[in-house]
């Protein structure tokens, strides 16, 4: 993992608490105290409260790796491994269902549009990237070994084997 990816996850888990935070202090402003609330409402409030911390510590983890200048192959080990992948799961589906719900609140016809649209580009960028890595492959004169389940997201044993690929252990 390069410097620049450790930067790059840093702005990342930055935004999406920025953007938690931002939701909370909009619906402070738009709401009053006695306003009746929809269900989508309070679900996606507590989906983005529950992201809220999950994120910021991402983004501290994140921060310190990069001040400490530890090395590449110890941010790795440290980021991925199964704390750490359930943690940025959990937070990542808290933060779709956050989302989602916060556009149902609003109407329920581009709540399903909203959801509709999201499986469907999740599905296309899986076969567009399924595409390009059995290009990169072939490219390579190695037999390609990827098959469309392993380009799907948060799919966790994802194996594309072409020449020069070494797995830190």
């Amino acid at each position: 993992m390069a410097n620049v990816k450790r930067d790059m996850f840093k702005w990342l888990y930055g935004a999406l608490t920025g953007f938690c935070a931002i939701f909370f202090l909009s619906l402070l402003s738009f709401f009053s105290s006695d306003a009746e609330v929809s269900t989508f409402l309070v679900i996606s409030i507590t989906c983005f409260a529950a992201c809220l911390p999950i994120f910021a510590a991402c983004t501290s983890a994140h921060i310190s790796m990069i001040e400490d200048d530890i090395s590449d192959k110890t941010a790795l080990k440290a980021v991925e491994n199964e704390s750490g992948n359930r943690i940025t799961f959990a937070g990542l589906v808290l933060f779709c269902v956050g989302f989602s719900s916060l556009i149902f609140s609003l109407n329920a016809v581009a709540g399903f549009v909203f959801v509709w649209l999201s499986l469907y580009m999740v599905i296309e960028l899986s076969r567009f990237r399924y595409h390009y890595l059995k290009i990169k492959v072939s490219e390579e004169g190695n037999q390609p070994n990827v098959n469309f389940k392993s380009v799907l997201p948060f799919y966790t044993d994802v194996n594309v084997k072409y020449k020069g690929h070494k797995r830190i252990p």
